[in-house]
């Protein structure tokens, strides 16, 4: 087991390949994957903002594949930290609660033209994304086919 753990944010669980990536890399043991309930309808609530078409049960479903393929990775217990978080954007405040909560290593996140991205990348520089460091670790082999 890769002694990383990321939270992972709304915005990387958003579109559909860099979520299947992440999973795929989680499942494999490359990194330990976190994220709350509150992302989880975060990232939920914002493709069905963008895709109207989309049905709620099926995003549910996939967030509970999600749930039951990578282990540990719901984050409990870190609302109460919550008010006492100061960040730019208040509504980021549950990201950095279930972070610290879950001990987690680092944070991945996209900073892309998207809803919210602008009040995020201000603080871009101070996010490290993960992902290039974890797919360089990637073994031959080791990604289910």
């Amino acid at each position: 087991m890769s002694s990383v753990t990321a939270l992972l944010d709304a915005n990387v669980l958003y579109p559909a390949p860099v979520r299947d990536l992440l999973m795929q890399l989680a499942a494999n043991g490359l990194f330990r994957a976190k994220w709350s309930a509150d992302i989880h309808e975060e990232w939920i609530r914002s493709l069905l903002k963008d895709q109207p078409r989309r049905k709620r049960a099926d995003l549910e479903r996939t967030r509970a594949l999600m749930d039951a393929a990578v282990s540990d990775c719901l984050i409990t217990g870190y609302q109460a930290l919550v008010p006492s978080l100061s960040l730019p954007d208040p509504n980021d405040r549950h990201v950095l609660a279930a972070a610290i909560v879950s001990r987690s290593t680092g944070l991945t996140l996209l900073h892309q033209n998207a809803a919210g991205s602008r009040k995020r990348r201000a603080n871009s520089r101070q996010a490290k994304n993960r992902v290039p460091e974890l797919t360089n670790k990637q073994q031959p082999g080791r990604m289910r086919r």
